[in-house]
């Protein structure tokens, strides 16, 4: 075997490095979008952190979601700066509409809306 040279050092790291970038021409998105295309979407946070609004811990996202994406774990934030944190294995724009159809019909046995209607908070659906 021959001994490595600066050469073939060099060269090895290269081939290792463009093995180990995406193969992606730009960086892969991550965050939460909305998918512009159904009735959830004015009710979807855009961005790619979720600050809680009253310990101002940070959650970083880190794949890309959108209304469609299943198999998450997504949040309800309230007026009154409480959390509610759900996970769900649907699309998220039907848990999101299951949500709002409860607060609509004052479904009580639910704890999200029983608060909302509990609370008198305004909401626009």
């Amino acid at each position: 075997k021959r001994q490595n040279n600066w050469y073939h050092v060099t060269c090895a790291q290269v081939k290792k490095k463009s093995r180990e970038v995406d193969t992606f021409l730009v960086k892969r998105a991550t965050g939460m979008s909305p998918c512009y295309n159904c009735n959830q979407c004015p009710f979807v946070y855009k961005g790619k952190d979720f600050i809680h609004p009253e310990t101002g811990y940070i959650a970083h996202l880190r794949g890309f979601y959108t209304c469609v994406s299943k198999y998450v774990v997504y949040v309800l934030v309230c007026p009154c700066a409480l959390v509610y944190v759900g996970e769900t294995r649907q699309m998220i724009k039907s848990r999101i509409s299951q949500h709002r159809s409860a607060i609509n019909l004052g479904n009580m046995s639910q704890p999200e809306s029983k608060h909302f209607l509990e609370k008198g908070h305004i909401y626009y659906i």
